[in-house]
């Protein structure tokens, strides 16, 4: 089974994390994430509709964090960002 190696970069605001994760990731040829965008994300496509239960919430979350399109998503949202 091949192993997965995640790096997670973190300090407080304005200190150049992203700046470091992306060419870290560009260096190692890893996918970058950045969490602050998964986070807007998230708050802009679940503030569209209220959370009336917490556990098919997550369940629907975690459905899409197992598919590769969410991945695209939030490199579009990045793309439109820098």
């Amino acid at each position: 089974m091949q192993q997965t190696i995640n790096i997670v970069i973190d300090g407080p605001i304005a200190l150049g994390k992203t700046a470091v994760g992306k060419l870290l990731a560009e260096k190692l040829q890893y996918q970058f994430i950045d969490s602050g965008l998964f986070y807007c994300y998230l708050g802009y496509n679940y503030s569209k509709k209220p959370i009336n239960n917490q556990i098919i919430f997550l369940k629907d979350l975690k459905n899409k964090l197992n598919k590769q399109q969410f991945l695209f998503k939030i490199n579009s949202i990045e793309q439109l960002n820098d």
